[in-house]
């Protein structure tokens, strides 16, 4: 995997997909995207009630920002040594978050949520592909 993949492709792919994913949330969470639209295929459309919606938008917003910050971080050329053993265990949690949710987007009954178990697939991959590349050694050392 880390042959074919390169670590810089990898956190530009992330990147790009997280920032894609969080304009989606801020798209619904201001109303571009009327809510007359949008239950049947946000949050699995268990979102009945527009004031449903909004904390539940925020908490996507706030993670979604959190997954960037990460990949960001990760992606930084001279991290200090305290920050890694979290930044590792973020990537790690939140590939396995994408894998059980792709899990749940494959046994969905809706057919949108099936489609989008290719996008948690990638995101799983792209989040393990981070979590096992090496940190540097600093020069210092």
């Amino acid at each position: 995997m880390m042959k074919w993949l390169s670590f810089p492709l990898a956190v530009r792919l992330l990147s790009i997909l997280l920032g894609l994913l969080l304009l989606f949330h801020l798209i619904l969470l201001i109303g571009m995207i009327g809510f007359d639209y949008t239950p049947d295929f946000i949050w699995g459309g268990k979102v009945t009630k527009k004031s449903q919606l909004i904390p539940m938008e925020i908490f996507g917003l706030v993670v979604t920002a959190f997954c960037l910050v990460l990949v960001r971080v990760r992606a930084a050329p001279r991290v200090k040594q305290m920050f890694r053993l979290p930044v590792r265990l973020g990537l790690w949690l939140f590939a396995a978050y994408f894998v059980l949710n792709t899990v749940g987007n494959l046994l969905a009954a809706r057919s949108f949520e099936r489609y989008l178990a290719l996008l948690t697939v990638v995101l799983a991959f792209l989040f393990l592909r981070l979590a096992l590349e090496k940190w540097p050694i600093p020069a210092d050392h």
